[in-house]
């Protein structure tokens, strides 16, 4: 008889080496977190019901109940929004690496999602929204910025050194409190960019049901090697994108809609981050299964920052300009591009990868094609496939 989801996670956890130690061991760096942002907010004389509200799930500043709560409620809300999805079962994995998997079984699918993810999400959309005012070119509305871009840049990379080196990132570096809108920004963003995390690998359980009508035997491990490719991430981040902009509707509220974006595209500006910084740093092999980093953040922040322009540009036939609306719209996913860009190290950790020969590193073809072309780098090599041509197009108009 199958065992259910819950059954399943606790055997793979219990595999792990001291895994149910490691996962208890992360969810009381959630409830240390907290302690810190509560002192942070009394010491600013934060009355007791405000300090209640940063440790409810919604807030996910701290508290490891809360954030197991959170992740529940967004992998409740997003497996109701399609309910032709297989079974589901969303939990944490002790892991410092900011990423998540997806396995099918006869049980249904199993999504892990690493607390590391949490950590460097909360940091970088905490940084994002000290400078909110300069990034959307209205400090009227979003008050004052805590910081310039150097000093956003400063803190994060400083966390970055932290990682790479395999040394636990300070706690106190990471803990910030913001109010009003800022702080309401702040919530969706980070729930946004876990929803997106998770979003992707609902797209990834779609794609396993649907290649396979009776799934073989639970493993961790278990993507088929044709499903982990560019076709199969793209269709995942395309899933993930229409699940976020039905949750989002720009219509509804553009703060909440842009929020959205700025969440997913952060998610994908630290993996950015962490796969030039290794392209940059080192001779090893890269191994990149999904589309060139540049591309899907460029995506990201097109899709959900914009759907009607992007609707436009995928359309085969002309639709006319843009309208004003579509204009600002633009000029805001731009800036938040270029900040998460600069303050990720994405831009300066890409221009050292890229003087150096990417060839023998793991990437196929048409990855290194995307990356000669839209940088402008001399091609090596000739006879480009028109697959090879399209994707290059599509990394330069981003």
């Amino acid at each position: 008889m199958p065992s259910t989801l819950e059954e399943r996670y606790e055997k793979v956890l219990r595999s792990l080496p001291d895994g149910p130690a490691l996962l208890a061991q992360a969810l009381a760096l959630e409830d240390e977190y907290q302690r810190l942002t509560a002192k942070l907010m009394r010491d600013n004389g934060a009355p007791n019901q405000v300090l209640r509200d940063y440790a409810s799930a919604p807030a996910l500043s701290g508290n490891g109940k809360a954030a197991m709560e959170a992740l529940a409620a967004l992998s409740n809300q997003l497996c109701g929004a399609n309910p032709d999805l297989p079974q589901v079962l969303v939990r944490w994995w002790p892991e410092r690496l900011p990423s998540a998997s997806c396995a099918m079984g006869e049980s249904g699918a199993l999504i892990r999602v690493n607390l590391g993810m949490l950590t460097h999400l909360r940091l970088l959309i905490h940084l994002l929204c000290s400078c909110l005012g300069s990034i959307t070119g209205d400090e009227a509305r979003w008050g004052e910025d805590r910081l310039t871009v150097d000093q956003a840049r400063g803190e994060y990379l400083a966390m970055i050194d932290e990682f790479v080196g395999g040394e636990p990132v300070p706690l106190y570096k990471t803990v910030l409190v913001h109010w009003g809108k800022r702080e309401r920004f702040r919530r969706v963003a980070t729930l946004a960019g876990l929803a997106y995390v998770i979003a992707h690998e609902l797209g990834h359980a779609d794609l396993l049901q649907a290649a396979s009508a009776t799934p073989g035997p639970f493993e961790v491990s278990a993507a088929e090697p044709e499903m982990i490719s560019h076709e199969a991430e793209t269709s995942a981040d395309k899933a993930a994108f229409r699940l976020l902009r039905a949750l989002a509707p720009l219509d509804q509220d553009e703060d909440l809609a842009f929020a959205y974006a700025a969440g997913a595209a952060s998610a994908l500006a630290i993996q950015a981050c962490l796969f030039w910084f290794k392209a940059s740093h080192s001779d090893e092999t890269l191994a990149w299964t999904h589309p060139v980093p540049d591309l899907r953040l460029g995506m990201a922040c097109l899709a959900l920052g914009d759907p009607e322009e992007a609707d436009r540009l995928a359309s085969p036939t002309p639709r006319g300009a843009s309208s004003s609306t579509t204009n600002k719209r633009q000029a805001r996913i731009a800036a938040l591009k270029l900040w998460l860009d600069t303050v990720t190290g994405v831009s300066l950790f890409r221009e050292a990868a890229l003087a150096r020969d990417l060839r023998g590193r793991g990437l196929s073809p048409a990855q290194l094609m995307t990356l000669y072309v839209a940088y402008g780098i001399p091609v090596p090599d000739k006879g480009v496939s028109h697959v090879e041509e399209r994707q290059a197009g599509e990394a330069r108009s981003l």
